[in-house]
């Protein structure tokens, strides 16, 4: 009985050294440098938007000085302000940035970034006109009947 116990902590103690090493290199913090990889157009607010417009050269000055911090989410999350191109997604929120990008060995990914990116948002909202709301707020809330 004693050795089946000690198999069996010992296959716990196992099983907990993987998944916190899993969990600690997933949630690491990375370093990307997507100005390296944006396309020299982007679809942004309903039409296409290139190296030479105010709205890439903000996007692209945002994400010089954003390389670091970057961390993994397997979370799925409602686009808002959206620059968009065969290879890179990036949303934008109110608090934070998702990207999802096809990686060298054509596999997607998908980061995100907690850090204020509201400059992004007013310059879609002053491109869109039909966007007289505002920006959204990435949670809903649902009342109950």
């Amino acid at each position: 009985m004693k050795s089946i116990l000690k198999i069996l902590a010992g296959v716990i103690f196992i099983v907990a050294v993987i998944v916190s090493g899993v969990t600690l290199y997933w949630g690491r913090p990375q370093e990307i440098d997507f100005v390296a990889i944006l396309p020299d157009k982007l679809e942004h607010c309903g039409k296409m938007i290139g190296r030479n417009t105010a709205e890439y050269a903000q996007l692209k000055k945002w994400l010089e000085t954003n390389k670091s911090g970057w961390q993994n989410t397997p979370a799925s999350y409602t686009p808002h302000h959206t620059y968009t191109s065969p290879n890179i997604s990036i949303n934008i929120l109110a608090d934070g940035v998702v990207i999802n990008y096809k990686t060298k060995n054509g596999n997607w990914s998908q980061v995100s970034k907690s850090k204020g990116s509201k400059e992004l948002l007013i310059e879609c909202t002053k491109a869109n006109k039909s966007l007289k709301s505002g920006p959204r707020n990435r949670y809903a809330v649902f009342a109950a009947p």
